[in-house]
């Protein structure tokens, strides 16, 4: 056991279960001769739910028609008088 996890030792043992196996799901179903977890498939839409609602409420309150301000001195090809 490694030094640093020593102290959490006596507290991890109470977290940890030795009945817990590799490849128990709640509930699967075959699509087309394939083997779906549907614990996987729900986790990983709310996941984007969540992803993509974010991304939406971002791009709704950025603001637009803000032009971004060039800079003169890294692009000489750029007018700082707006007309």
């Amino acid at each position: 056991m490694s030094t640093l996890l020593a102290p959490l030792s006596g507290s991890m043992s109470m977290l940890a279960s030795t009945a817990i196996t590799v490849g128990d799901h709640a509930k699967t179903t075959k699509l087309f001769g394939l083997t779906i977890d549907l614990d996987i498939v729900w986790a990983t839409l709310i996941a984007a739910a969540v992803v993509l609602g974010l991304g939406f409420t971002m791009a709704r309150k950025a603001t637009a028609g803000v032009r971004a301000s060039c800079s003169s001195s890294t692009r000489p090809w750029c007018s700082r008088s707006r007309t």
